[in-house]
């Protein structure tokens, strides 16, 4: 295997709330398991790749343990660090001064992130991260509104074409006589950034599409309306309106998930910054050190 393709698994920047985690996939078995092994003594086992996955967000961990292809390529990558780990060693390369310190740090960031977790206690109940959720929609209600806006399909043949307009014509024929947009899109569009995406611009506030689009959108009644063909100086176009949105506020029930996970985020920073703040209330850097490592740098 290429080691230059490969990604190793290394400890993340962040810590992830294991309180939050559901079980992993991985806990039927037996935490002895050997779920990886070269045949010449390196092994690994279920237990290693659970303690892997505790670094990772909940959503990821069902995800990714869930698929069996995933937890097979996550076991060969596992038992190839471990096997260059211990190539390492027998080099003594965990005997040099600097990676000493190098693993003096990998050990404290893997020490503090369990203790940290420890700080988090259990999770909110799901009544009360609702009652949090919604005490931040009613106290913040500007943070919800929504602008009018336009739901369209686009299409349009590009100038560079021979007699575009022509071809803009017989499509917009094409459509009238119930041939389906985002088939035609797909298949005759030259506006690469919706073409892929069978002509499906979603929703655009009024204002934000070059003038004679928004011209043209505005223009149309009701969701199933298509534009006839215009013209801009980057060719030939047709809109079709999907559906019209009125400015508004997204109700909670649309916003109740999203504020409910920012909720529980909260309850457990809260906590933390409750250990974590008077001891980094103890600490102080000096400046000049701070400066000789920029300029070192620059």
């Amino acid at each position: 295997m290429n080691l230059m393709n490969w990604k190793f698994f290394s400890a993340g920047s962040f810590l992830v709330l294991q309180a939050f985690m559901p079980p992993l996939a991985a806990a039927q078995a037996d935490s002895t398991a050997v779920l990886a092994s070269n045949g010449q003594g390196a092994i690994v086992t279920v237990a290693d790749l659970e303690q892997e996955a505790i670094r990772y967000s909940p959503d990821t961990v069902k995800n990714t343990l869930s698929r069996p292809e995933l937890v097979r390529q996550i076991g060969r990558n596992l038992l190839l660090r471990r096997v260059v780990a211990r190539e390492a060693e027998q080099l003594q390369m965990d005997r040099q001064p600097a990676m000493a310190t190098r693993l003096q740090l990998a050990r404290e960031r893997v020490l503090s992130d369990v203790r940290v977790q420890q700080f988090d206690g259990e999770p909110p109940d799901a009544a009360t991260l609702e009652k949090l959720a919604r005490a931040e929609y009613n106290g913040n209600s500007d943070r919800f509104r929504i602008s009018a806006a336009d739901h369209l399909e686009h299409l349009m043949i590009g100038s560079y074409r021979k007699d575009p307009r022509q071809l803009a014509e017989e499509l917009h024929g094409q459509i009238k006589n119930g041939a389906n947009f985002g088939s035609l899109a797909l298949m005759y569009s030259d506006d690469a950034g919706t073409k892929a995406k069978r002509g499906d611009m979603d929703f655009i506030e009024k204002g934000k599409l070059r003038p004679e689009l928004d011209r043209a959108a505005a223009a149309l009644a009701k969701p199933g309306d298509v534009s006839e063909p215009f013209e801009t100086d980057l060719g030939w176009h047709l809109l079709r309106l999907v559906a019209r949105r009125e400015a508004g506020r997204r109700s909670f029930e649309e916003v109740k998930e999203e504020l409910m996970q920012a909720a529980a985020r909260g309850v457990v920073d809260k906590r933390r910054s409750v250990k974590l703040g008077p001891l980094e209330e103890t600490f102080q850097v000096d400046e000049k050190v701070v400066e000789a490592v920029v300029a070192r740098h620059r």
